[in-house]
C-alpha cells in the first residue's frame, strides 16, 4: 500500500493547506491513494512514523535517511 505524507521541506514543493493538497493531487495527477496530513521529516520536529522508518535496516541492513 502506497501512504502519501506531504512535506513542504523539499524547496517548498507542497505549500497550502491538506485539502489543497488533497485537490491537486487528485485532480492534476489522479491520486487515488491515501494522503495524510503534512509532516515534517527532518530535524527535531521529524514524525515519529518517518523517524522509524529511517532507523529501521531495509533488506540489505542499511539505515538512513531517505533519498
Amino acid at each position: 500500500m502506497v501512504l502519501g505524507f506531504p512535506c513542504n521541506q523539499f524547496m517548498g514543493q507542497e505549500p497550502g493547506t491538506i485539502e489543497e493538497i488533497l485537490e491537486y493531487c487528485s485532480t492534476t495527477w489522479g491520486v487515488s491513494f491515501p494522503i495524510l496530513d503534512t509532516i515534517e521529516d527532518g530535524g527535531e520536529g521529524a514524525h515519529p512514523l518517518y523517524r522509524a522508518l529511517t532507523q529501521t535496516p531495509d533488506a540489505g541492513g542499511e539505515a538512513g535517511p531517505v533519498a
